[in-house]
């Protein structure tokens, strides 16, 4: 007599379950689990101020080393770990150190991982972190030459799976690759994920990093075509932080940039060298917003770049969420002079090649 098939599940799970090769497995690899999660909380001794900064070093890329991988990042879930590595890092102020900074900057990256949970990035600690490490900007090389544990981490970064976004982008440095993370975490579109996403918006805006972004566009945008490549990076996260937060877009819309930015550096209000001051300088020094017209002009000249061409069509995304549903916005950018300039734009768009069409429509919205 044949069984039916729920019962001829039950009896193959039945012996499967009581199979001594496979209980034995799970054993295993419960045991695995239980030391990760020992070899964290002994590693986050670590980082804390009293140690040294090579115990801290040691600790952050012994932790890195297992979020880097599946089953670490399995394991940190219990008793919210993976959050107290985050909270660690955060108090410590890594960006003053290049192996710290880029060792939270790959931990970060690895929690954008669909099998990590998406509260973490939504996290005050997360929000706290990022906008440390924007101020970091060491090299891989740096990060390397400076001690072992920094020559180890840098070998993490040619291991799976990180070498696969290296290689996909060719970012040679802790700020982009921590632009990376930062664009991957607020562009998520998984219905599980996006409360926590739309928080990390929030939280960037209430903790800072939103304008250290707008600032280290403006530092970017002094020579946005030399620039065009970093400054695509920095655009595509303002990009997403815009997106359905309004609350995001009123804030670079009200943000004045102090002083002359373009004689001074923003973040130290260090002089420019008079190399730097031969150059075009953007003459609007009012709002963020004026700064993203002015900058499309200049990206506009060497249209046929692609980084420029890249650049510009990830700008005009910002500028279209800046404006959408927003009055204060479209006033300002017209005040900006964002309308004539766009109307000269579509001039050169549609008189250019297919590649362009995307970007034509773009601009169109705006007027």
């Amino acid at each position: 007599m044949q069984l039916p098939l729920s019962q001829l599940h039950m009896k193959a799970t039945k012996t499967h379950h009581s199979d001594p090769h496979w209980l034995f497995l799970q054993a295993q690899e419960r045991g695995e689990l239980v030391q990760m999660q020992d070899d964290a909380r002994y590693a986050m001794d670590g980082l804390v101020h009293t140690c040294s900064i090579e115990t801290q070093r040691e600790s952050a890329v012994a932790l890195t080393e297992m979020l880097c991988s599946r089953k670490g990042r399995l394991a940190l879930r219990a008793d919210g770990l993976a959050q107290q590595v985050l909270s660690s890092l955060a108090k410590l102020k890594p960006a003053k150190d290049s192996v710290l900074a880029l060792a939270s900057t790959v931990v970060l990256l690895m929690l954008t991982s669909e099998d990590a949970h998406p509260t973490y990035l939504a996290s005050v600690a997360a929000a706290v972190l990022f906008d440390q490490l924007l101020q970091g900007k060491c090299t891989f090389d740096e990060a390397a030459d400076s001690c072992a544990q920094g020559t180890k981490l840098v070998r993490m970064l040619k291991s799976r799976p990180l070498c696969t976004v290296l290689a996909s982008t060719g970012v040679t440095g802790q700020r982009e690759l921590l632009l990376i993370a930062l664009e991957q975490a607020t562009s998520s579109q998984q219905a599980s994920k996006v409360a926590a996403v739309e928080r990390l918006k929030q939280n960037m805006r209430q903790y800072g990093a939103l304008t250290r972004l707008a600032k280290l566009v403006a530092e970017a945008a002094v020579d946005a075509v030399s620039a065009a490549k970093q400054l695509r990076l920095l655009l595509l996260v303002l990009e997403n932080a815009t997106f359905t937060c309004q609350g995001n877009g009123q804030a670079l819309v009200q943000l004045q940039l102090p002083g002359t930015p373009f004689g001074s550096q923003l973040d130290g209000s260090q002089p420019l060298d008079s190399q730097q001051q031969e150059q075009p300088l953007i003459q609007d020094q009012g709002s963020f917003p004026a700064l993203l017209v002015q900058m499309a002009n200049q990206l506009l000249i060497e249209g046929d770049r692609e980084d420029c061409q890249q650049a510009l069509h990830v700008c005009f995304s910002v500028l279209m969420n800046l404006s959408h549903q927003n009055p204060d916005g479209a006033a300002v950018i017209a005040a900006a002079g964002g309308m004539q300039a766009a109307a000269a734009m579509i001039g050169q768009l549609l008189r250019a090649q297919d590649s362009h069409h995307q970007l034509c429509k773009q601009v169109c919205s705006l007027i």
